[in-house]
This record gives C-alpha cells, sequence and structure tokens, in this order.
C-alpha cells in the first residue's frame, strides 16, 4: 500500500483517463444511439423492426467479452487492422445501447396515451408533441436509467484492456507485472466504487431536481 501514490502517479492516473474518456464519450454515444433504435422499434415498418429486434437480441444476448474479441481479433485475422479504443467504444455502446433502447421505449409508454392524444388535438405535430409533452414526462422515467449506464459503462471499462485499451485495468496489470504487487487490485477497487459513488449520488441529484417519485 505504500507504493500506491507510485502507481498511481506513474500508471493508474493515466489510465484513469482513458477509463473516464471511454465511459463519458461511450454514454453519449449510447445515449444518441438508443434513441436511434427504439425510433426504428416504433416505426411500424416490419423489416425495420425486425432488423431492430434482431440487432437487439444478438447484443443483449452475447457477453461483452465474447464481442470484444469478435469485432477485434477477426477483422485482425482478416488482415483489417483496428485501433482498440474505438472498437471498445463501439462495442460498448452497440452493447449498452440495447437496454437504454428498451429504457427509452418503456418511458415513451409511460406517458399516457390521453397525453398524445390531446397533443394531435391541439394541432400538435409529431415532433412538436415529441418535444412539449412526451420527451418531458418520458425524460423523468429515463434519468434513473441514464444513471445505470453511466454506472454500467464505467464497470465494463475493465474488459476493453484484453484487446490493448489503456485502461484502468491494462495500467494496474503493468504494476503487477513490474512489480508483483497484487495490492493494486485493492487500490483499484477503491478508485472504481469512489467513481460509481459520485455517479450515483450526481443520477440522484438530477432526480430529485425533476422531483421524481
Amino acid at each position: 500500500m505504500g507504493n500506491w501514490a507510485h502507481y498511481w502517479t506513474a500508471y493508474l492516473a493515466q489510465g484513469f483517463v482513458v477509463t473516464i474518456g471511454t465511459m463519458l464519450v461511450g454514454t453519449l454515444i449510447t445515449a444518441a444511439w438508443a434513441l436511434v433504435i427504439v425510433i426504428l422499434r416504433l416505426s411500424g415498418i416490419g423489416p425495420v423492426v425486425s432488423a431492430a429486434k434482431a440487432y437487439i437480441e444478438f447484443f443483449r444476448g452475447t457477453p461483452v467479452l465474447v464481442q470484444l474479441f469478435l469485432f477485434f481479433f477477426v477483422p485482425s485475422a482478416l488482415g483489417l487492422l483496428v485501433p482498440p479504443w474505438p472498437t471498445a467504444v463501439f462495442v460498448l455502446t452497440m452493447h449498452l445501447g440495447t437496454f437504454l433502447a428498451e429504457s427509452y421505449r418503456s418511458g415513451y409508454n409511460a406517458v399516457p396515451r390521453g397525453q398524445r392524444e390531446a397533443a394531435a388535438a391541439l394541432g400538435m405535430g409529431g415532433a412538436l408533441a415529441l418535444r412539449r409533452v412526451i420527451a418531458p414526462q418520458a425524460l423523468r422515467a429515463i434519468i434513473p436509467s441514464l444513471g445505470n449506464i453511466l454506472v454500467w459503462m464505467l464497470l465494463a471499462t475493465p474488459l476493453t484492456a484484453t484487446i490493448g485499451t489503456p485502461d484502468l485495468m491494462y495500467q494496474a496489470l503493468i504494476v503487477q507485472n513490474r512489480f508483483y504487487d497484487f495490492s493494486v487490485f485493492a487500490l483499484l477497487t477503491l478508485i472504481y466504487v469512489s467513481v460509481a459513488l459520485v455517479l450515483g449520488a450526481g443520477t440522484l441529484a438530477v432526480e430529485r431536481r425533476l422531483r421524481l417519485p
């Protein structure tokens, strides 16, 4: 434990930047991508709905680690070199986007049908009704899921070390291999727990701000 300060400054700090960057960028893209998926699910166009469902079943039904290997090592075996970090963000986005898309759909369905009918009766078009009536109410139901996605994204990032992403786990493995000090994983645990607690507190503050029940 006496070497933790050195481990942090020499190794883990740079891995922390990568981990937080992966979490934030991945969550932002996931939030946008999940919206696309739920629009496709609700489009009512048979082939489009089927394609969206197939995507959801594939990415939700297979482990993240398998997906990382599939999209990183298979292209490499075919002679197509793909960089680790964008591949990691892509896979995490595709995987977690399935869960967030379902949360979006639940939030949309949670808005009473009468609200949508009232908006139509007032002459609001689909886009206007979505912006002024549906989205504000659905957002209150979706905020907890967005907070969960942030935490899930954080806790999934260690898996990306398996394809060479220089995140916290990757740097911790370097420390362990060089100094044979397994206590670095205790430090790693404290870091993840601390960040997760901050994210949880932030999500709760937003929920209270929106006066969620």
